[in-house]
């Protein structure tokens, strides 16, 4: 077979120019009238795309920016002999159709993640706090055993806590306030409206209005519904994988410990703003100063070199403790959060216990 019609492109100068090509069982020869020798293009890596008209475009990695233009039918039956096979317009255009439903389902994926926190807080604005409250039920039975209860103790939580209280605040018949023999410094808002505050940040509080200013921000936490909202966040990503994997077993079902491991996760910046925000005016309605709130969380950060538990899960910023001092401004002295005797009754309610069990420690201690 003699030498095949062509034109090059040689991708700098832009001009096409007439050439002759010669094919040999591993390459192509290219031979123009302004070159000596002829240039030559190995079959291995050549790219082949038919074009209307009968009209091949030839490139090659090795020689970027050329290209070669052929209507010779000649060529078309040398390369298919050589295993050069042109690739079918329906095979590029199915690449191009594969890309583009790869970049469809990516960019949906995408804005599903976004949209899941805003998704998740009006779903869980929507379920009923009847429904709330069994998700707390056997996450306190998992925990009895280490609760610190007192008569004076007791009592003394629940006015602290209800003088926070403000009108809309949801009305979980069985929210429960619990101090638990833990070690760690931290405060855990349940389902169903409970909050457990840890032996740890009792005794590291050094009067009541810093535990007020905890149980503000815990309380706002129970308003907005953040737990339930990262409750409803984990089952649609749980049954969105399980969906996904075919296992359709126990697909709504969440075990005390996977909805304690929820309730000890950080919440996300939006929601930690709120709670900041509520704590700061539910403090006003008590006639509460703030300032115990934020020198609480100056003096944790300066215990320890480790992050503590509470601002691992709170974390404090200057915005934030500028704002707690701000709003101290503004707030008339009271006497106190609660009298004397019933702060030295939340201080003495652990009292006397053994340590927590490593285990409930790691699990209430989990953080992402």
């Amino acid at each position: 077979m003699g030498a095949l019609r062509a034109e090059l492109m040689d991708g700098s100068s832009g001009r096409a120019q007439a050439v002759q090509v010669t094919a040999l069982p591993d390459r192509l020869l290219i031979q123009s009238e302004s070159q000596g020798e002829p240039e030559p293009w190995t079959l291995a890596g050549l790219q082949v795309e038919p074009l209307p008209g009968g009209v091949l475009h030839l490139t090659h990695p090795a020689h970027p920016g050329a290209l070669l233009s052929s209507s010779d039918p000649e060529l078309r039956d040398v390369l298919v002999a050589a295993g050069a096979t042109p690739r079918s317009p329906a095979a590029r255009s199915l690449l191009l159709r594969g890309a583009f439903y790869a970049a469809t389902v990516a960019g949906a994926i995408a804005l599903f993640l976004a949209l899941l926190p805003t998704m998740s807080a009006g779903i869980a604005r929507r379920v009923p706090l009847s429904i709330e409250e069994q998700l707390a039920f056997p996450v306190h039975k998992l925990l009895e055993n280490r609760y610190c209860r007192s008569a004076g103790s007791r009592r003394a939580l629940l006015a602290l806590a209800g003088s926070l209280r403000l009108a809309g605040d949801p009305e979980f018949a069985g929210a429960r306030f619990e101090i638990v023999d833990l070690t760690m410094v931290n405060a855990f808002t349940f389902p169903g409206g409970s909050i457990v505050v840890t032996r740890g940040l009792v005794e590291e509080a050094q009067r009541p209005e810093e535990l007020a200013g905890v149980l503000g921000h815990e309380l706002e936490h129970v308003a907005r519904r953040h737990v339930m909202a990262q409750v409803v966040r984990s089952v649609i990503l749980t049954t969105g994988w399980q969906l996904t994997a075919g296992d359709f077993a126990g697909l709504m079902a969440i075990d005390p410990s996977t909805t304690l491991e929820i309730a000890s996760r950080r919440f996300s910046r939006d929601a930690e703003k709120e709670a900041d925000e509520g704590a700061l005016r539910r403090l006003q309605h008590a006639n509460l100063s703030s300032r115990g709130l934020s020198d609480f969380f100056a003096r944790i950060e300066r215990s320890t070199d480790v992050v503590p538990e509470w601002l691992s899960t709170h974390p404090a910023s200057a915005a934030r403790k500028k704002a707690l001092l701000d709003a101290d401004a503004a707030v008339e002295r009271s006497p106190g959060a609660i009298p004397h005797h019933d702060w030295q009754a939340i201080k003495d309610a652990c009292r006397g216990r053994r340590a927590a069990e490593p285990g409930q420690e790691n699990r209430l201690g989990a953080r992402e």
